[in-house]
């Protein structure tokens, strides 16, 4: 996994193409807790392949991670061709009404830059 933070155009972007390693998400964290409690800051999440966790200490962090962006991120962008993991944001977004959720496939990627960017 790869952690970027576009600070001038208030995103953070992690890439996932294979498994989600522990460091990855220690760095993803500590770019969390810098960000004020409600941020004018969007995640774009692209994930082009899926094959799990590094560890059972990877996923507790990504599950703490992914609490820690409700009510702090004003929108979420997936970019991926993976079916499920569409659909388990598509579905997740309806239960986190605080945050927009939209998801893109990769034709779409610039579509999703675009509307991150948007105010």
């Amino acid at each position: 996994m790869k952690v970027e933070f576009f600070r001038e155009k208030g995103i953070i972007q992690y890439t996932i193409d294979g498994k989600v390693e522990e460091g990855a998400l220690i760095e993803l964290l500590s770019i969390q807790k810098t960000l004020p409690r409600e941020g004018n800051f969007s995640i774009l999440a692209v994930v082009p392949n899926f094959s799990g966790y590094q560890s059972l200490n990877a996923i507790l962090l990504a599950i703490q991670a992914d609490l820690g962006w409700i009510g702090r991120a004003k929108k979420y962008a997936l970019v991926s061709d993976l079916g499920a993991l569409k659909t388990f944001i598509s579905v997740l977004g309806k239960l986190v009404p605080s945050m927009k959720v939209r998801v893109y496939s990769f034709a779409q990627e610039d579509e999703s830059r675009k509307w991150l960017e948007e105010d």
